[in-house]
């Protein structure tokens, strides 16, 4: 079995000297995925970037789910229009206090967010601090993959909860 290495770059649409970087490093082949972020304001002009990149990189969702504005009304998660900090939603999350009618709502606007401005599905979907794999989410998230064809991988971390917590 050939194992192959993926070099992702998160973050597309944070800023645009990320976007200028990630669109640099795509040209000359340096990285084989991009993520993208699209609850931010730079979201729909950057993404015209990634049209010409789509032959070269997998280009997916990163979905944003702590700190940042979400796409839905979000009373629970984010009621002053802020989603939680991720002390806060990872505490949500192992103390089954998620509501995750919210959160699936978001997830479904996020992906709809790609799809809207590249015109094709995610190749990929993870999450902004690895929030994706967070007790609850996780399914949501799987759920949200499956109804895309092709279905994009999602990524799978293997690391130790300790280490999440202490970066």
């Amino acid at each position: 079995m050939t194992k192959q290495l993926v070099v992702c770059a998160d973050d597309f649409a944070y800023s645009e000297s990320v976007c200028d970087a990630i669109v640099d490093l795509a040209t000359r082949g340096r990285i084989s995925a991009i993520s993208c972020m699209v609850n931010g304001p730079l979201w729909r002009e950057q993404a015209k970037r990634l049209i010409p990149l789509r032959d070269k990189v997998d280009i997916g969702l990163h979905l944003v789910l702590i700190e940042e504005a979400p796409l839905t009304k979000m009373p629970h998660h984010a009621p002053n229009g802020t989603l939680p900090s991720l002390g806060a939603l990872m505490a949500y999350s192992y103390g089954r206090k998620l509501a995750l009618d919210e959160v699936q709502g978001e997830i479904a606007a996020q992906c709809e967010a790609f799809v809207a401005a590249t015109g094709f599905a995610p190749a990929h979907i993870d999450g902004h601090r690895h929030t994706h794999v967070f007790p609850g989410i996780r399914r949501l998230v799987l759920g949200a993959a499956a109804k895309f064809s092709p279905r994009p991988w999602v990524r799978n971390i293997a690391e130790p909860m300790t280490h999440v917590v202490t970066r």
